[in-house]
């Protein structure tokens, strides 16, 4: 369904973001030291981890 490549594609952003947050860090010098880089470190970390198959407001975002 229409649904179900929505989600495939959704997961295959997910995992490019996730690799890419080792280089997130390498860009980002001084993230260790700074608030606000960290706070923006963490929004990303948390956003990508995101299982939105088993998130029934994320779900039914996508349904609607």
């Amino acid at each position: 369904t229409e649904l179900n490549k929505l989600l495939h594609g959704i997961k295959g952003i997910a995992l490019k973001q996730r690799t890419m947050i080792n280089k997130w860090q390498d860009v980002n010098i001084g993230w260790d030291k700074d608030d606000n880089l960290q706070t923006r470190l963490t929004t990303l970390v948390c956003h990508s981890m995101t299982d939105i198959e088993h998130d029934e407001k994320e779900m039914n975002n996508l349904s609607s």
